[in-house]
């Protein structure tokens, strides 16, 4: 039916169409988990942070964990700030932050009590569950364009325990980054590559080169504090600076789609090449077992007339 008055729609007011808009579900938040004891267990994220960021990382506790206090010990560097300590179940648990400055580094004391009971849980006990979320921010300084790593070393204490005791201590890496990185991406001069080298004694190699693609579409290449493998070395072998995939002599057959990892951080890739190798001993055959001399050339020491 019509919108105006008489049933019939204004043509300046009719919507047209100007475009579309792909709509895509958004990726998965990624994290690892690490073990800090055998109750309790951090989840932190595994993805590049942004300076002038916010993000948490959570502590897990295991449904059997009977203490009444635990204190986390947290040290950081310049660049990165304990904001805030949130109990997951503020009724059940209550958390204190104290602050130390030194001059290496900067302290954060989370102090933990049980502020109530829980009735009986016929869950599975050695289940983990959220009971604390630790916020972070990144100082909004920048680098030069360059991604640097920030350290936190985490450690649990218990009543009893040496206050530095090297027991329960974990450092993880934060990767800072100005530019919104989405992916590594290795890049090589070709797809095959032939293995003469069985028959040469010569290596063969196809360069390769390493870049990093932000949300935006640049393309920046990495050279530093890379790490590779090849997948079968028996095939296809990869130089220890990862710039070149390469055939020596010493391999001992060819294969479709063979891989070379890559890392950079924590940013991985794969390349994948097809290497032709002959099959030794190597057989000829000739069509033609008439021998003709080839034009330009000469036996050496005969006389040229």
């Amino acid at each position: 039916g019509g919108c105006g008055p008489g049933g019939e729609e204004d043509p300046r007011e009719q919507a047209l169409p100007v475009g579309g808009v792909e709509l895509r579900p958004a990726d998965p938040p990624q994290y690892q988990e690490v073990p800090l004891d055998e109750a309790v267990t951090l989840r932190v994220p595994d993805v590049p942070v942004r300076p002038g960021q916010l993000f948490s990382a959570t502590v897990l506790l295991r449904h059997n964990f009977t203490a009444n206090v635990l204190t986390l010990r947290i040290k950081v560097k310049k660049g990165l700030h304990v904001t805030a300590a949130r109990p997951a179940q503020p009724s059940l648990w209550t958390a204190k932050l104290d602050r130390f400055k030194g001059s290496k580094h900067h302290t954060t004391l989370i102090t933990c009590h049980r502020a109530g009971t829980t009735g009986p849980d016929s869950s599975n006990p050695l289940e983990l569950s959220e009971f604390l979320w630790v916020d972070f921010l990144v100082e909004n300084t920048t680098s030069g364009g360059v991604a640097v790593t920030r350290p936190v070393t985490w450690q649990l204490e218990y009543a009893g325990q040496a206050p530095e005791a090297e027991k329960d201590k974990m450092v993880w890496e934060i990767l800072v980054s100005e530019r919104d990185i989405r992916a590594l991406v290795p890049l090589a001069k070709a797809e095959e590559l032939v293995n003469t080298a069985l028959l040469t004694g010569e290596p063969r190699r196809v360069p390769v080169r390493l870049v990093t693609v932000d949300s935006g579409g640049a393309l920046v290449e990495v050279t530093e504090q890379i790490g590779c493998e090849s997948a079968n070395t028996q095939v296809l072998q990869v130089s220890e600076t990862c710039d070149a995939v390469f055939v020596s002599g010493k391999e001992s057959r060819g294969a479709r789609g063979v891989r070379v990892d890559f890392w950079w951080r924590r940013l991985r890739a794969s390349l994948r090449l097809t290497v032709w190798a002959p099959l030794l001993p190597l057989r000829v055959e000739l069509s033609d077992t008439t021998l003709e001399q080839v034009r330009g050339w000469r036996v050496p020491g005969a006389a040229e007339g």
